[in-house]
């Protein structure tokens, strides 16, 4: 027999000896005090369980408007932005060129307009000169015209080179501007989702540096029934969202879990109904206090239907959770027996569970001291005696 199969028979006979011994092991445990809840039938308002995810009202692709080399980048994925800082530069150097040389040429174009209107006003004195000898005679009309004429000269000069100085100086504007957008900056508080370039990489206008979201305000785009569509249109009509990524544990027992459930008004319902499953796209956008939703998100939304009925209840202490789902301890017979649950909505304190073959209105479901239970470990309901024990009044 090789060394293999002789640990294989070992471990075998240990197991059957495990079993073997398990019901003693079990009785031979005292047994835990619990309290406990009874599972009822109770008449609620019903509500649909549906399904979507987190998207970000604001998620753009930080594009480059000039090109060049990069010569730095600030962001990585990840980073936290705040809007206007510098996330990227690209190599100004042609553009600093253009805008200075644009800067000297509007200068000599103020020069010019100066001398322009220098020469106007003096021609304007001449012709006022002329026009007085013109009454007493010292001056003839050929000269009075003479003088007229270079004034209007002189006003079409002015006039030109006016229109060229702004016509230049709107230049060095846009090339100053220009110069600008080689530095690249947030347009909005976000975060970086991904980092598109690297320092050295050359750049063409409209390629991507960074893709940015925005995390202070988000939505919930859930997919709702085309039945319940005119009821969610009430404006008085508020719906659950849950996003289960963000259930906090207790942190005295992290099996069980506080829900992170928030209550909302409908933003609105997109006209645009999927053909196959009839959904129509709902959006409930809310403050994204922390920062903790992140798009991508899985959401479940629970819509009211409008409607009552006998649902199954539990307390919602009973609730434990594991890798595998949501569970509970039962009490059977003075045993701790787990049971598979799927939990709907909460009601109060309680939650509505799906059908189940094993509860029924009356299993007492264990609410305390069962987050250190083991399946068939002894256990007793407070409030009842212990086992050989009389209670007062009897056997007088």
């Amino acid at each position: 027999m090789s060394l293999v199969d002789a640990a294989r028979g070992a471990a075998f006979a240990v197991a059957c000896l495990f079993f073997s011994l398990a019901p003693t092991l079990s009785y031979a445990q005292p047994a835990a005090l619990v309290r406990v809840d009874e599972v009822r039938l109770e008449r609620v308002d019903r509500w649909r369980q549906v399904s979507g995810d987190v998207r970000s009202l604001r998620r753009s692709l930080i594009a480059a408007q000039e090109e060049g080399h990069v010569l730095e980048v600030n962001a990585d994925e990840g980073d936290e932005i705040p809007a206007g800082r510098v996330i990227a530069r690209l190599d100004p150097v042609f553009a600093t060129l253009e805008r200075d040389r644009a800067a000297a040429d509007a200068k000599a174009r103020e020069g010019l307009v100066a001398e322009r209107r220098a020469d106007l006003e003096r021609a304007r004195r001449d012709l006022l000169r002329f026009e007085e000898g013109r009454r007493s005679g010292a001056t003839s009309d050929v000269e009075f015209d003479q003088a007229s004429t270079r004034v209007s000269i002189y006003e079409a000069q002015l006039a030109q080179a006016e229109a060229d100085a702004e016509a230049v100086r709107k230049r060095a504007e846009d090339a100053a501007q220009r110069l600008e957008r080689f530095t690249i900056r947030a347009p909005f508080d976000g975060v970086v989702a991904r980092k598109e370039t690297e320092v050295g990489r050359w750049l063409n206008r409209g390629e991507p540096v960074v893709e940015l979201v925005s995390l202070d305000l988000v939505e919930a785009r859930i997919d709702v029934p085309e039945a319940l569509v005119d009821r969610i249109r009430d404006p008085e009509v508020r719906v659950r969202i849950r996003i289960p990524a963000l259930d906090r544990p207790d942190p005295e027992d992290p099996e069980k879990v506080e829900p992170h459930e928030i209550t909302l008004p409908i933003t609105a319902v997109v006209p645009d109904v999927d053909p196959l499953s009839r959904l129509f796209p709902v959006r409930v956008v809310f403050d994204n206090t922390g920062q903790r939703a992140k798009p991508g998100m899985s959401v479940i939304g629970l819509i009211p239907t409008g409607s009552r009925g006998e649902e199954l209840t539990i307390h919602k202490d009973a609730i434990l959770r594991d890798d595998a789902g949501e569970y509970i301890y039962i009490n059977a017979g003075g045993q701790a027996m787990p049971v598979r649950i799927r939990s709907r909505y909460g009601v109060g304190d309680r939650v509505v569970i799906g059908p189940h073959p094993e509860l029924g209105p009356g299993v007492q479901a264990i609410i305390e001291g069962n987050e250190r239970l083991f399946p068939t470990q002894p256990v007793r309901a407070a409030g009842e005696d212990r086992p050989g024990t009389q209670t007062p009044g009897e056997g007088a």
